[in-house]
């Protein structure tokens, strides 16, 4: 029973990662979701935590990348990837408790994706905004 838990988590992630390569993130963020119930049903709190973050990160920051992003932050999204598939790898074998040190670093690699994924959105926002605005006073 033990292994099939293991497969399951591989699988999934395995799916994560081909679309996250392909740049369809909000696919990828409802598999982060799937594993973040399967966390749930397993109770592992570690995987539940990492999974949900990283859905909402995948499905809703990164969520118009790929059509409207800005020449900047094409950095920041390529490292936020890295981050993630350091995140998977270990999430493929993940402990229900930490020792410090991996938390720490665990931790490092989820405050980097989630405050650039956030940061991406609202600049993203921004400039939605500013779109809508100049429209608006053409049209007037």
């Amino acid at each position: 029973m033990g292994k099939m838990k293991d497969v399951y988590i591989e699988n999934v992630s395995r799916k994560i990662i081909y679309f996250i390569k392909k740049g369809e993130y909000p696919i990828a963020g409802e598999y982060f979701l799937d594993l973040s119930h399967y966390g749930i049903e397993i109770e592992n709190d570690v995987l539940v935590l990492l999974s949900s973050e990283l859905s909402d990160i995948y499905r809703n920051s990164l969520l118009r990348v790929k059509e409207d992003i800005d020449k900047s932050d094409v950095i920041f999204v390529e490292e936020l990837k890295s981050k993630t598939f350091k995140l998977i790898e270990f999430m493929f074998d993940v402990p229900s408790e930490l020792n410090s040190e991996k938390s720490i670093e665990i931790f490092e690699m989820l405050k980097f994706i989630v405050y650039h994924g956030e940061r991406i959105q609202y600049e993203w926002m921004k400039r939605e905004r500013a779109r809508l605005i100049s429209r608006r006073r053409l049209i007037d």
